[in-house]
């Protein structure tokens, strides 16, 4: 017999709306209480604020409020556009 799926995506199983799988989220964690070291990316003091590493970042995760701007680590892929696009050699890999 014919199944009839909802109109939204329906994923491995799982139904998923258009909201909950546009971004990606990590979380952190360490094995025996070992302490947690900062990974990915991070943007220096040499930001001008121009919004080239913005502008390439797949997940929309760096805050353009203030300069330098921000990374946000917990939606980063770590895919390094926002190194290669930064024409200040702002950002920098942890």
């Amino acid at each position: 017999p014919a199944i009839d799926l909802p109109p939204e995506p329906y994923l491995g199983g799982e139904l998923m709306t258009t909201e909950e799988y546009l971004s990606i989220e990590r979380a952190g964690f360490t094995f025996g209480g070992a302490a947690e070291r900062p990974e990915g990316y991070f943007i220096t003091d040499a930001c001008i604020g121009c919004g080239s590493c913005a502008a390439v970042c797949p997940q929309n995760c760096i805050n353009p409020d203030g300069i330098p701007f921000v990374i946000e680590p917990e939606h980063c892929l770590h895919c390094g556009n926002c190194i290669e696009a930064c024409p200040m050699g702002a950002v920098e890999r942890r």
